[in-house]
């Protein structure tokens, strides 16, 4: 392909060693393992999340700062504990072990959080360490999985990404609508059940994800594919996702109070709910076309990435037209999908390629961090410049073109590397 990059190259040249004459043309069937498991931790995740400020404020009568302040701490935490899940299950008890254990700490969490006011706490630190230490595991399984088909790879995250997403979307539906209509600590239960079905599914499918002797066997081969230079790309990779996701929030503040001025107009409650759900059922409709796609098209990572950040800022340039009507938000939504679907599973992709395997977990840890690092500076400028140089708008500008910049030096750098040789960690 004219596109090809060193990051797509035939795993002959990238390794040195031989390339099998049949390459895998099918998904590991962990990825159904590790997806499922997934969409049902992350509708316990985000239906216990939905609930947190509501049972605080209106269950346990905490006042409303505190409540906020609690639940910045328990997102905080989320990043910060992902990169000591990563160094745990790298140097401690691999990926599969991590991500069961800490799966059953979320599980005991959300259980005593259901317990009632004087359990809440305790429950809620359990709650916090266990779904922080177990975030990038699944990623990492799942990428271990396709030492062999790492042309997959692509295809493999993004059908993971789409479960994600169903997750999310059931969690906030499903499990806040429990909770609502039940009782808050009937919601946390129902969460907690939900986790223990995702739980049962990984032990259930225990010999599909039991990659770990698998890449150990593997490692000569797989330790050779450091290409020359990964230091500096995998360092750029984090900054595009640094600079990504800060004028990602930032030009989503924007968009949104568009969208508030627009319900406001015409005073209709379904437009309310059509928003909501806009977002995340455009990605799951996105992401299975993609999905399917990438299991059959070679376009090479590097390149949907910046696609997918080029689509990103087209999207926000649509903020410059004089009228701005509910279709051009719409449409600004459905670029923005699109961004999303092309830029973060293709990212974890990356990761999962460039990555030597013994640190996987630690750098896909790191990246939790670089997510974290991105909503803190956005929450900064966004308070710092309310009002100056345009605020949001004029940020969210210097965002998107920081973040094409560096895609575009990172496809630059990549297509510099035509003679990659391994390097030492």
């Amino acid at each position: 392909m004219a596109f090809e990059t060193t990051l797509d190259a035939p795993e002959s040249e990238r390794t040195g060693a031989s390339e099998p004459a049949h390459l895998p043309q099918r998904h590991s069937s962990a990825l159904f393992v590790i997806s499922a498991a997934k969409l049902f931790e992350r509708t316990a995740y985000y239906g216990a999340r939905t609930l947190l400020i509501l049972y605080m404020v209106f269950g346990l009568q905490y006042d409303q700062s505190e409540a906020l302040s609690i639940y910045g701490t328990f997102g905080s935490s989320f990043f910060v504990l992902g990169l000591l899940g990563g160094l745990i299950a790298d140097f401690w008890l691999g990926s599969k072990r991590t991500l069961i254990w800490t799966g059953f700490m979320v599980v005991l969490g959300l259980g005593v959080m259901s317990g009632g006011e004087n359990l809440f706490v305790p429950g809620l630190i359990l709650f916090a360490i266990g779904s922080g230490l177990s975030a990038p595991n699944s990623g990492v399984l799942l990428a271990k999985s396709y030492l062999d088909r790492k042309h997959l790879l692509d295809s493999g995250f993004t059908i993971h990404y789409v479960g994600i997403n169903i997750g999310a979307i059931l969690g906030s539906l499903v499990i806040a609508l429990v909770g609502e209509e039940l009782g808050y600590t009937w919601g946390f239960a129902c969460a907690a059940v939900t986790m223990l079905l995702g739980q049962i599914i990984l032990i259930l499918g225990n010999k599909h994800i039991s990659v770990e002797k698998r890449y150990r066997e593997q490692a000569p081969n797989v330790e050779a594919g450091k290409i020359k230079g990964s230091i500096p790309l995998l360092l750029m990779i984090l900054v595009l996702n640094v600079a990504f996701w800060t004028s990602y929030e930032l030009g989503g503040g924007k968009v949104y109070s568009l969208f508030k001025e627009l319900i406001e107009s015409v005073d209709s409650h379904q437009y309310v709910s059509f928003i909501h759900s806009l977002t995340p059922t455009l990605v799951i409709c996105i992401g299975i076309g993609s999905g399917i796609l990438w299991s059959f098209w070679r376009f090479p990572s590097v390149w949907k990435c910046a696609l997918g950040v080029l689509l990103f800022a087209i999207g926000f340039a649509l903020l410059w037209l004089p009228e701005i009507t509910l279709s051009v938000v719409i449409a600004i939504f459905v670029f923005r999908a699109f961004a999303e679907l092309l830029f973060v599973p293709i990212f974890s992709s990356i990761l999962a390629q460039y990555v030597p395997v013994r640190w996987m977990g630690t750098v896909f840890g790191g990246a939790l961090v670089s997510f974290g690092m991105a909503s803190s500076l956005s929450g900064f400028l966004r308070g710092s410049t309310d009002g100056v140089l345009g605020g949001d708008f004029f940020y969210w500008i210097l965002g998107a073109t920081v973040a094409l910049a560096i895609g575009l030096l990172l496809i630059w750098i990549n297509n510099r590397q035509s003679n990659p040789k391994p390097v030492d960690l």
